[in-house]
Formats: C-alpha cells, structure tokens, sequence
C-alpha cells in the first residue's frame, strides 16, 4: 500500500524549507527599505499560509468567514 501523506504536513515542511531559504539569502543583505519589505512579505505569505492550516483543524462552524 503506498504511504499516504497529509497534505497539511507536506506545506508545513514547505513552510519550514522556504522560511530557512529565505533567512539564508537574506542574511548579509543590506538593511534597506526594499530588503525588509521582502522579508516582510515573505514572512505574510508564511503567516498566511499556517493560519490556513490552523483553520482546517478547527471544525467549520468555528472557523470565522466559513
């Protein structure tokens, strides 16, 4: 039978790979309005992204806006 993965824990692990890439590629950069917009940006997205999988936990009728 092959392995079946929640989908849930593969973004998670997506999450954590591209939060550790960016901080990576960040780091060294200079401090400048464009480079903190970025990493704000991306740190939205990621925020964005757990609060999505927070939501599929709860059930629906506490979900706000379902």
């Amino acid at each position: 039978m092959a392995e079946r993965t929640d989908p849930r824990a593969v973004v998670l692990w997506l999450i954590a790979e591209n939060m550790y890439n960016d901080a990576k590629n960040a780091d060294g950069q200079p401090f400048t309005g464009l480079t903190i917009g970025t990493h704000l940006g991306y740190l939205q997205a990621a925020v964005m992204a757990l609060a999505g999988i927070v939501a599929s936990l709860l059930p629906e009728k506490e979900v706000l806006g379902a």
